[in-house]
């Protein structure tokens, strides 16, 4: 991974995707995909060893999220504070409302740890949101 290429090198497993009996078949795919793709670029050394070549340039490597409301952006910088597991987890429950046993098939993990995860995520969530980190 590195270069110029490493957005193209990220969309690799997309382009070999399978035939789908469903779109509950296909959804499935689809978020296992994109978190196995997010997970390798997080790990991977390129990541920690590419310097920008501009001086002074700063690149941000959250999501862009273009929201309605003041409360909706609020709350998905929030989110973007979890750690990768919570995150993963809350947002698949929350924004995918997909049921915990089904986020832990995706993810590979036991319906406690899907649970576990979910309670840390919120209480996590609820310390930023009600501490004011994110007043303005």
């Amino acid at each position: 991974m590195g270069g110029q290429h490493h957005p193209r090198h990220l969309a690799t497993p997309a382009e070999r995707r399978p035939e789908f009996n469903d779109e509950e078949h296909r959804r499935a795919w689809l978020i296992t995909t994109t978190l196995n793709c997010a997970r390798r670029s997080a790990q991977s050394s390129w990541r920690t060893r590419v310097v920008p070549l501009t001086p002074g340039v700063v690149v941000d490597t959250g999501a862009d999220f273009t929201l309605a409301t003041d409360e909706q952006n609020v709350l998905f910088r929030a989110l973007r504070g979890l750690p990768e597991t919570q995150r993963s987890v809350v947002y698949l429950f929350y924004f995918e409302d997909l049921p915990v046993a089904r986020i832990a098939e995706l993810l590979d993990v036991e319906p406690g740890t899907v649970k576990v995860r979910l309670s840390r995520g919120r209480a996590q969530m609820r310390e930023l949101l009600l501490g004011g980190l994110f007043d303005e």
